[in-house]
């Protein structure tokens, strides 16, 4: 059967940050090499003069919407603004049969209200190491409530490697979870079938301390 799937994402490509959370997409690109997929995203911008920017692309062969929204200073005006592009948003969208979430951010109470509003079921494919059982004491109680909530309103967590899984666990979140890696064209990625005495390790981030590279290096 072919799903209408909405993917949804605290994190995603676009003018102000390019690169920020291209890994969602490449995912949304391979789910829709067997379902019907559609991506809304928004993100505050604070030079922009207008409430509300509207970027509506087909990007790789996906609808891909991004709303900027005007930023500000007050962080609750923000979220207002943020939750109001996300509705005007999906008003633009086919109904999906459901939502593909990624990352339990306050971003995410969109998907709790499409859940309640409209009964689409959503699941949230977690990547962040904010909430992995090693950062949880530096972790704000704020964030974590927001992931426990959002997490057990989900119909599945799919946690990008079994560590974080068991973090969420330690979290309260008691909804059903599945260790899903972030997607790799295997096109362009594969291993050589080469012998070398020679040990090749690439890392490729934005070297933020949370990726660790200090310790590759030594």
């Amino acid at each position: 059967m072919k799903y209408k799937v909405l993917f949804i994402s605290s994190w995603f490509p676009n003018k102000l940050e390019p690169t920020n959370g291209n890994f969602v997409q490449r995912h949304a690109e391979a789910v829709a090499t067997l379902h019907d997929v559609e991506i809304l995203h928004t993100i505050g911008d604070f030079h922009q003069e207008k409430i509300f920017v509207f970027d509506d692309q087909i990007i790789n062969g996906i609808r891909t919407l991004v709303i900027y929204y005007k930023n500000s200073k007050n962080p609750i005006q923000n979220f207002l603004r943020r939750m109001k592009a996300y509705k005007i948003g999906f008003s633009k969208m086919q109904k999906p049969d459901i939502v593909h979430a990624n990352v339990l951010h306050n971003n995410m109470f969109f998907a709790v209200y499409l859940k309640k509003k409209f009964k689409i079921p959503f699941v949230v494919t977690e990547h962040w190491t904010a909430l992995r059982k090693i950062n949880h004491h530096n972790t704000s109680s704020a964030i974590k409530w927001i992931a426990k909530y959002v997490g057990n309103q989900a119909s599945m967590i799919l946690p990008v490697s079994n560590d974080l899984k068991e973090s969420l666990d330690v979290l309260g979140i008691k909804t059903s979870k599945k260790v899903i890696p972030n997607v790799v064209d295997t096109k362009l990625f594969k291993p050589k079938n080469a012998d070398s005495e020679e040990f090749n390790f690439i890392h490729i981030s934005n070297l933020i301390p949370r990726k660790n590279s200090n310790k590759i290096l030594n």
